[in-house]
C-alpha cells in the first residue's frame, strides 16, 4: 500500500497538492476571482498531478522513493513546456485580412 511505508509522504503531498490546497484555497468568491491565486494554484495541482504519475509508476520498479537526474530533466522539461505554452502569445490580427475571402 502506497500511502504507508517508503512512499507515505508522497502520497500524502499529493492528496494535499491535488485535492486539499485547492479546495481550501478556492472556497472564498474572492479568491476565485483572483488571476494569481488561481494560477499558483493550478501549478500546485501540476506538480501534485506529476507526482502522483510517479508514485502510480515507480513503485513497482523500485522499492524506495529516489529521483534521479533524469525524473527531475523530465519534469522540468514538462514544466517548462506547459509554461511556454500558457504564456505564449497569439499574433495580433492584421487590419485588413480577411479568412475565407470576406472583408
Amino acid at each position: 500500500m502506497r500511502a504507508y511505508g517508503n512512499w507515505g509522504v508522497l502520497f500524502w503531498v499529493v492528496v494535499v497538492l491535488m485535492w486539499a490546497l485547492p479546495f481550501t484555497v478556492l472556497l472564498s468568491e474572492k479568491t476565485k476571482r483572483n488571476r494569481t491565486i488561481v494560477s499558483r494554484v493550478a501549478v500546485a495541482v501540476l506538480i501534485g498531478h506529476w507526482l502522483d504519475l510517479y508514485v502510480s509508476i515507480v513503485p513497482a520498479h523500485a522499492p524506495e522513493p529516489h529521483l534521479t537526474g533524469w525524473e527531475l530533466a523530465l519534469a522540468l522539461g514538462t514544466f517548462a513546456s506547459v509554461g511556454w505554452a500558457v504564456t505564449r502569445r497569439e499574433p495580433p490580427e492584421q487590419p485588413g485580412l480577411s479568412i475565407g475571402g470576406r472583408v
